[in-house]
């Protein structure tokens, strides 16, 4: 049997290793795939990782 989690998150972390992440804005779907997937398409999805990963060094310094 195949079982099924739904969960919502802004944390990278735990995106990074599902199989299929859902990028929302204004409530629709805008871009769909794993981690490696959506940052090759460079969309919203990957503009929100760089934004995170900016931000972590920034705090780190």
């Amino acid at each position: 049997m195949m079982k099924c989690i739904k969960f919502i998150s802004n944390r990278l972390s735990t995106t990074r290793f599902v199989d299929k992440i859902y990028m929302l804005e204004d409530g629709r779907i805008i871009e769909q795939g794993n981690h490696d997937t959506l940052l090759a398409l460079k969309g919203k999805y990957a503009d929100f990782t760089e934004s995170f990963i900016c931000i972590l060094l920034n705090d780190s310094l």
